[in-house]
């Protein structure tokens, strides 16, 4: 796995060798981001369910101002420091070793684009907010006003409809889904 595009073209990236991680393929991540095309230069970008930090490096390749990885997993962490030391784009990224919900429950952020990657066999538990209130609204505060949210679920998993959202398409690459929503 690699980043595609920008500062850090083709640099590869290590990706944790455990089960609960999956890596975004580049075709998939390609695509994605060629949706996006111009929204992602400029962008305050966080990365939830960070994994190998592959859509945020991205983002950070194709010129992104910030991003702010947060992942819980210290297999995947380490992953994540060395990728961002490889991709020599520390400068513009700040990671996190904590609890999505914890995250979410104390930071009022203010993003602009957004990657939700829960893992496949939680995604439910999360969406409903059973774990830390609810999912939707914890968004909701983290994002601006025309902000984007990018959400990846196992394909056959219903997107949610969240008050504050408006769905912007759905694609779908093998078993996930990239649900895109952007901020009323």
């Amino acid at each position: 796995m690699r980043i595609i595009a920008g500062t850090a073209r083709r640099v590869g990236l290590e990706t944790p060798k455990n089960l609960a991680t999956r890596p975004f393929l580049e075709m998939a991540r390609g695509a994605l981001f060629n949706s996006l095309g111009g929204l992602v230069a400029g962008a305050r970008a966080l990365d939830l369910f960070a994994g190998s930090g592959a859509l945020g490096l991205e983002a950070l390749s194709r010129g992104a101002a910030s991003c702010l990885f947060v992942e819980r997993d210290r297999a995947a962490f380490a992953a994540l420091r060395r990728n961002i030391e490889a991709c020599r784009l520390g400068d513009r990224a700040v990671s996190r070793l904590d609890e999505v919900e914890n995250f979410l429950a104390g930071d009022a952020g203010n993003y602009n684009l957004v990657f939700a990657d829960p893992p496949f066999s939680e995604a439910g538990e999360w969406l409903a907010g059973r774990q830390a209130g609810n999912a939707g609204a914890a968004m909701a505060r983290l994002i601006e006003a025309g902000g984007i949210l990018i959400l990846r679920l196992e394909s056959g998993e219903a997107p949610p409809e969240w008050p504050d959202f408006q769905p912007a398409g759905v694609r779908r690459y093998g078993r996930s889904l990239l649900c895109r929503y952007l901020k009323s």
